[in-house]
């Protein structure tokens, strides 16, 4: 029985079509932090849910807050290393009259440092969304690259 169980949910695992699957964007951690380069850009759609991991880097989140706290709601997981986000009307607390707020997210390596992450995250109120229009379910930040090794000449001693 528990074979035939396993057999009907791979085949039906393979039949979903790779729009409907979960695609994590990827960033490297100079990114995130805002060395450079323009803040990722996550599409927050109301029913559908987004995550932002922190697990590849071992940071944990100290702290996160959003400019437009009426629209975003967001918890972390047990870890302390990925985040959850949900686009919500919070009639209480008076919305801004932009469809982008900020998220910033305060992260601890395990050496007791912290730095501070930068993002923009634009309300899609389209509900449901189609499978088309959601690009990323979740971004995984990446540890920064190593330096790259010198290819130049070796002094003479």
């Amino acid at each position: 029985m528990r074979i035939a169980l396993a057999l009907s949910l791979a085949l039906w695992l393979a039949c979903v079509p790779a729009a409907l699957s979960s695609v994590m964007a990827r960033i490297d951690r100079a990114t995130a932090t805002g060395a450079g380069k323009p803040a990722f850009v996550i599409d927050l759609f109301r029913g559908v849910g987004f995550d932002v991991s922190l697990l590849a880097t071992g940071e944990t989140i100290a702290d996160w807050w959003v400019e437009d706290p009426s629209r975003v709601v967001a918890r972390t997981d047990r870890s302390g290393r990925i985040l959850s986000l949900r686009l919500v009307d919070l009639p209480a607390v008076v919305p801004s009259n932009r469809n982008w707020t900020t998220l910033k997210v305060l992260a601890g390596d395990p050496q007791g440092r912290l730095s501070l992450l930068h993002f923009v995250v634009r309300f899609q109120e389209r509900a449901p969304p189609r499978a088309e229009h959601v690009r990323y379910h979740g971004l995984e930040v990446l540890p920064a690259a190593p330096a790259p090794a010198s290819t130049g000449p070796t002094p003479l001693r």
